[in-house]
């Protein structure tokens, strides 16, 4: 520890106490994890959950970095940049002057940490441990995830511990106790914490097990066989008799927020695990939900995932599936990350989900992400046009298909610097 100089203690959890320090030698801040287990060698060290999961998950600006390890004495020091303050502290001080956080900030942040979820999920983690308080954010408003230490491999074999999310943000498969729960219950935790910034208090606020899934239960109504055939034998599993309830309008119980988040919020905390949104379709939704943000609910329609706006036409459709295509393409570029694990998403169904089948009628409303095929007229005669002609309508036709200027990049909004402590 001759390296640093610890400055205060800053938390103290199950696992270890974290210590905010100073780098000696480049003055800079960091956030030391020191383990309450004692370590007698480096390899016992390297083979924890929570390190290699670290190292695999370095390269993401939306994972906290850890910069390195070391033994002092018996005591395992994880080193990490610091990062000022958390999420909670971000709507509590909010709260405390009577505010909520504004909607764009909001977008901001729930975009970032599917950012770093779906990094996470592509290279074969999951986190089962989210909630405002391991959501940290920096001065200049970055995001970061932070403690790992009950991260599990996706390809691990369950049966996993069941008492691992803290209780408001547990899915509803683990307070069934399903064995084999995998990545969706990130979303839906993610979902937890969406609400929680809009209401400046958690969304299901259960004591226990039980009054939690009823919590969950009386909010999204009484799923059926249908909507959540799992639940049910889980339900019936457990002995359990279902009340019965109709969901509650999420635009009551939310008021301030727009009808584009709650369209993507009731994605998000879906019963059915395999019908929630996905971390890599938030990343790809926000410039559809948020990008007429100055309009008012009643002009506002946010479309499920895999549907298509009611002001599509019948004529602008191949030019908006084009528009889709590229900014998927796009996304796609930015992930291109080769890695081993990636192999196993072959066998996740949640975050391979067959792609929605192309319609041919004028009143379809299904997104299409397939190839672009341009559509030719039933009174275009290609082979009776003059060369003349043809180079004409080549030229029109070239300019519709590509022109570029309709492409926006999504940049998370910058949050006001604060001289919160971490």
């Amino acid at each position: 520890m001759k390296k640093y100089r610890e400055l205060k203690k800053t938390g103290d959890g199950t696992f270890g106490v974290v210590i905010k320090a100073e780098d000696m030698q480049s003055h800079d801040l960091v956030a030391i994890k020191k383990m309450k287990h004692k370590y007698h060698n480096f390899e016992e060290c390297t083979n924890l959950r929570e390190v290699k999961a670290l190292m695999k998950l370095q390269n993401h600006p939306n994972i906290v970095k850890l910069k390195e390890l070391f033994l002092d004495n018996d005591t395992l020091c994880l080193v990490f940049e610091f990062v000022d303050k958390s999420i909670y502290q971000m709507y509590i001080q909010q709260k405390e002057m009577g505010k909520t956080i504004p909607e764009d900030q909001i977008k901001s942040l729930i975009y970032q940490v599917a950012n770093g979820l779906s990094y996470m999920h592509k290279h074969g983690y999951f986190h089962r441990d989210l909630k405002p308080e391991n959501l940290l954010v920096s001065n200049d408003g970055i995001v970061k995830v932070i403690d790992l230490g009950c991260a599990r491999e996706i390809r691990s074999r369950p049966p996993y511990t069941d008492y691992i999310a803290t209780r408001w943000y547990r899915a509803p498969e683990i307070l069934l106790k399903q064995a084999n729960y995998n990545s969706p219950v990130d979303i839906f935790a993610l979902g937890c914490i969406m609400a929680e910034l809009f209401l400046n208090r958690p969304l299901f606020q259960g004591n226990s097990e039980l009054e939690q899934f009823n919590k969950i239960l009386s909010t999204l109504g009484t799923f059926t066989q249908f909507e959540w055939s799992e639940g049910c034998r889980l339900v019936s599993q457990m002995g359990l008799a279902l009340a019965q309830f109709q969901p509650l309008q999420l635009q009551q119980l939310i008021p301030n927020a727009s009808t584009e988040a709650l369209n993507l919020l009731t994605q998000m905390i879906r019963w059915d695990p395999n019908k929630r949104i996905t971390a890599t379709q938030i990343k790809i939704a926000p410039p559809i939900i948020f990008e007429e943000q100055g309009k008012s609910k009643d002009e506002l329609k946010l479309p499920e995932m895999g549907k298509k706006p009611k002001s599509y036409s019948q004529k602008e459709e191949p030019q908006n599936q084009f528009k889709q295509k590229q900014y998927v393409q796009q996304q796609q570029v930015e992930d291109n990350d080769s890695n081993d694990l990636d192999d196993i998403l072959d066998f996740i169904t949640t975050e391979n989900k067959p792609l929605p089948s192309k319609q041919s009628s004028q009143s379809s409303k299904n997104l299409e992400y397939g190839e672009y095929v341009p559509s030719i007229p039933q009174n275009r005669q290609p082979r009776n046009l003059q060369s003349s002609q043809i180079q004409e309508q080549q030229k029109k036709d070239n300019n519709s298909i590509y022109d570029f200027s309709h492409l926006q990049s999504f940049k998370p909004a910058k949050m006001p610097n604060t001289n919160s402590k971490y």
